[in-house]
C-alpha cells in the first residue's frame, strides 16, 4: 500500500518551543519593572506553548480554540485592570509589595480571579482545552510532558507573583494608617 507522511516538526524542535515558552515565563518572574510587561511577557510564554501543543499533540482546533479562548479574555481583562490602576495613578515598580488591596478591595478580587483563568484553572475553557492536549501527546514523547509540567508551574508562579507584589502587603498612601509587622 501506499504510506503518507505526516508532516510534523522534530520532537527537538517541540522541545525548543516549550523551551522559549519557560523562558518567557522565567523571566516574567524575574521582571522587576511595570506590572504590565511581567502580564506581557506571561501571554507571550503562553503563545509559545498554545505553538507546542499545536504542533505536538494530535488534537483537534476545538482545543486550541478552547484553550486560546480562555487566555485571550483572561490577558485582556487582567490587562484593563492593571490599566485602571495605572489610570489611578497607581503605577510602581515590582521591587516592592503595594498593597492596593487595602484601597482597591474589588479590583482585587476580580484581578484574582482573572489571574486564576490566566493560569489555566479550573475556571475558563482553557482548563479544558489543556486537558485535552495533553491526552493526545504520544506516550513516547514523555519529556514534552514533563517540559509543559514546567511551563504551566512556572506560568502559575509568575501570575501569582505578579498579583502578591501588586495587592499585598503594607498601603504605600499617606493617608492610612501603617501597618505594623510585629502584630
Amino acid at each position: 500500500g501506499v504510506q503518507t507522511l505526516a508532516i510534523t516538526p522534530a520532537p527537538i524542535a517541540s522541545s525548543s518551543i516549550i523551551m522559549i515558552g519557560i523562558l518567557f515565563f522565567v523571566r516574567a518572574y524575574s521582571t522587576k519593572h511595570v506590572p504590565k510587561i511581567t502580564w506581557n511577557l506571561i501571554m507571550l510564554g503562553h503563545l509559545f506553548v498554545m505553538l507546542f501543543f499545536a504542533f505536538d499533540s494530535d488534537s483537534t482546533w476545538f482545543s486550541l480554540f478552547l484553550y486560546a479562548t480562555g487566555i485571550f479574555v483572561s490577558y485582556a481583562a487582567g490587562y484593563l485592570c492593571l490599566k485602571h490602576l495605572e489610570s489611578r495613578g497607581e503605577t510602581a515598580p515590582l521591587f516592592d509589595y503595594h498593597g492596593h488591596a487595602y484601597e482597591y478591595p474589588r479590583l482585587a478580587v476580580v484581578f484574582f480571579i482573572v489571574c486564576l483563568g490566566y493560569m489555566a484553572f479550573p475556571v475558563t475553557p482553557t482548563f479544558l482545552g489543556q486537558d485535552m492536549f495533553l491526552s493526545t501527546i504520544p506516550t513516547q514523547q514523555a519529556l514534552h510532558v514533563v517540559l509543559f509540567g514546567m511551563a504551566y508551574l512556572l506560568n502559575g508562579i509568575s501570575i501569582m507573583r505578579l498579583y502578591v507584589k501588586v495587592f499585598f502587603g503594607p498601603h504605600k498612601k499617606r493617608y492610612h494608617e501603617p501597618a505594623y509587622k510585629s502584630a
